[in-house]
């Protein structure tokens, strides 16, 4: 509570938890929308497969994340469809989840959704906005997910859950679209990944930003 109460911004990961973590997830998530303190909620393997990181996630709904972000099984199953999932990996494209996601608008401000493209919905806008760019090499890189729902969570210190989504996405497509005209191999495509990352800045944002808004009834 006390950490939480000192932060810009929260990020719940339901990856690896141990159960004194769950219950410091509980106290966090709690206390977030107390101090009007943005949070982000990521589902990792949501699903029957994983269910005590499951019941977790659906008692964690009740204060309110500002954004939900998971991939396109974690999201479409959490939004109540029947997707049989590989533990934290999604086998379902993007494009088909973000189309069943709508109700988890009633859980909170803006649903994020990696993919090939990445999907935003939120209370905010009155569309859907597609992020193109990327690489393959990404989910094959451990965490990725995860680090993105941490980069969401840091610009969710300063602007709006919708802002805070799409800069993150957009972020981390063009990290990976970068670093995949570059690198040869896994190892290295990781490390520029990551370096990109760190030097992204305007410029490379309005050379390399790709976005579409779609209808929400598409």
């Amino acid at each position: 509570e006390s950490f939480t109460k000192i932060s810009s911004a929260l990020s719940i990961n339901l990856g690896t938890p141990t159960s004194e973590q769950m219950q410091a997830m509980q106290i966090s998530a709690k206390t977030a929308p107390l101090n009007e303190i943005p949070w982000v909620l990521d589902p990792v393997g949501y699903g029957p497969i994983l269910a005590w990181r499951s019941q977790m996630t659906d008692e964690l709904l009740q204060f309110k994340p500002n954004v939900i972000r998971g991939n396109a099984s974690e999201i479409s199953t959490l939004a109540g469809n029947q997707v049989q999932s590989k533990g934290v990996d999604s086998t379902l494209s993007s494009d088909q989840a973000y189309q069943q996601a709508y109700a988890l608008l009633a859980h909170a401000d803006c649903i994020a959704i990696s993919g090939e493209s990445d999907y935003i919905l939120s209370n905010e806008v009155d569309a859907v906005i597609q992020v193109n760019g990327g690489s393959p090499l990404q989910p094959k890189i451990t965490a990725t997910g995860c680090a993105l729902g941490a980069l969401i969570a840091a610009y969710s210190a300063v602007t709006t859950p919708t802002i805070a989504a799409l800069s993150a996405h957009i972020h981390f497509a063009i990290a990976g679209k970068l670093a995949a005209n570059q690198a040869q191999t896994m190892g290295s495509f990781s490390s520029i990944f990551m370096d990109y990352i760190h030097m992204l800045d305007a410029n490379l944002i309005e050379q390399y930003a790709d976005i579409k808004l779609l209808d929400k009834q598409a």
